[in-house]
């Protein structure tokens, strides 16, 4: 966060990702305050249409149908850039709207869990029959889920992402927690660690050693929106080879790890096309790059007044429902 997240070791991410939810109309377009205009941010862009036909970005969702936005109807929904993205985090962390960084973390993972009970759900629950035989999956581990967790607030929100998969059933968890292990840069992190213990969830700094027959699901929760598509250093680097050469259902949060939050992978060495992203609070451009099978929004209490203060479109959500599909 440019003022409320200094441990973070990338300026702020969406954690201010989460929708105006309870309002279903598209909120009008308006100017970013100021100091954002040199960000070329949330126009509105219905998402089923995505970006301009004939861009790099327009060809890779016709290419995938824009998968999401055709299953979910028309999406009105904006994209933001970095500097965007950080100024709602920054917003919702001033004065005006009160969160704390603790809030959102916990917000974002419970949205992330959602998305993926929604699709990929454990075993003895709904839809299990659509999971036998699908590409990608660990042959027999249905239920094993792997979390790879970053330094930084991303990675925050796996920690807790875990904690609720847990709980909404998933029995077999396995967190990697490549950096800062023994000492995390923030005591909330440490904290959210032991919570993830308790319930006896495995925690390490090392990458299994096989990680496609292991796993069924490995969320992705290294980077965030503040990483600047440059090649990622160690031990990450080693970790992001593991996952793209596993066959593992892949499910980003936010920002697939090593893409630039507007550009994609710039640097060829992020993680691969992920089969789930979810996006929190709204997309970030680099999704137009997106062709995996489903892209999730996540987050529901972006006030309407912020919405509408920085011209955000928002779709609505369902029911008690913390996701949605766009």
């Amino acid at each position: 966060r440019t003022h409320a997240r200094p441990h973070d070791r990338t300026p702020a991410r969406p954690h201010a990702r989460r929708q105006a939810a309870a309002s279903t109309a598209a909120f009008p377009t308006t100017p970013f305050p100021d100091h954002c205009a040199t960000e070329p941010m949330a126009t509105e862009i219905p998402a089923s249409e995505g970006p301009p036909r004939g861009s790099e970005e327009g060809k890779a969702g016709q290419q995938k149908g824009r998968t999401g936005a055709n299953r979910a109807g028309m999406v009105e929904c904006s994209y933001v850039g970095q500097a965007a993205a950080a100024a709602i985090d920054s917003a919702l962390m001033g004065p005006s709207y009160g969160f704390r960084n603790e809030q959102l973390m916990e917000l974002a993972g419970l949205s992330v869990a959602s998305s993926i009970l929604a699709k990929y759900p454990p075993p003895g629950q709904e839809q299990k029959s659509q999971r036998q035989g699908q590409e990608g999956q660990g042959q027999g581990q249905a239920d094993r889920v792997l979390v790879i967790c970053g330094p930084g607030n991303n990675g925050g929100d796996g920690l807790v992402t875990a904690r609720h998969l847990f709980h909404l059933g998933y029995t077999e968890i396995s967190i990697v927690y490549p950096k800062y292990f023994d000492k995390p840069k923030d005591p909330y992190f440490a904290a959210l660690m032991t919570q993830c213990k308790a319930l006896g969830i495995e925690v390490s700094p090392k990458m299994p050693s096989s990680i496609g027959t292991s796993f069924y699901l490995v969320v992705d929760a290294m980077f965030g929106y503040s990483f600047k598509g440059s090649a990622p250093r160690a031990p990450f680097d080693s970790v992001i080879e593991a996952v793209n050469e596993c066959k593992a259902t892949l499910v980003a949060v936010d920002i697939p790890s090593g893409w630039h939050v507007e550009d994609g992978d710039v640097s060829g060495k992020g993680v691969r096309q992920p089969d789930m992203l979810v996006s929190l609070t709204v997309p970030k451009r680099c999704a137009y790059k997106f062709t995996g099978k489903y892209h999730m929004l996540g987050g529901r209490f972006v006030p309407p007044k912020l919405a509408k203060e920085l011209g955000l479109k928002v779709p609505g959500y369902s029911g008690a429902s913390q996701c949605r599909e766009i």
